[in-house]
């Protein structure tokens, strides 16, 4: 008899699951990287808002004639969040702003995709596209007598 020198189903097999084995890990840790990439842009996003606001506060506490209280911030003031229970509209309040694109450009920020509230006296930032509950993460900041309503 005369001996094959072929390939065996086995081989092709074990040489299938090992490429899978490779494949998959390769698509987790680059899902894994894309994610952790994406995490940080978000936070630098966020820390680029956050120290233009705080820069936007300063000017207006030093603005010489011009007070905090007659200072025209940024933004759109005391946007609506969202609905109550009742479905009547629901602002974030007097001191907050919404930071949208074009707001984001005056304060000279052009590469920033993601909406923002900001409170210019308090000096806080949250993302919009972030947060899920944006009321609660408001009253995080605010006294009870302040307090948004839940959504």
């Amino acid at each position: 008899m005369k001996k094959e020198n072929g390939v065996t189903l086995a081989s092709v097999v074990i040489t299938v699951i090992v490429i899978i084995l490779i494949s998959s890990t390769s698509i987790i840790v680059g899902n894994r990287l894309i994610l952790e990439a994406k995490e940080q842009k978000q936070q630098e996003n966020y820390q680029t808002v956050l120290d233009a606001v705080r820069r936007e506060a300063a000017k207006a506490s030093t603005g010489g004639v011009i007070s905090p209280k007659t200072y025209e911030y940024i933004g759109t003031k005391a946007p609506i969040i969202g609905r109550d229970s009742d479905g009547n509209p629901v602002d974030a309040g007097e001191d907050w702003y919404l930071l949208d694109q074009s707001a984001l450009e005056e304060l000279g920020i052009k590469k920033v995709q993601n909406t923002y509230l900001a409170n210019y006296s308090l000096g806080v930032v949250i993302d919009v596209s972030a947060t899920e509950d944006i009321a609660a993460e408001i009253n995080k900041y605010v006294t009870e007598e302040e307090a948004t309503p839940s959504l």
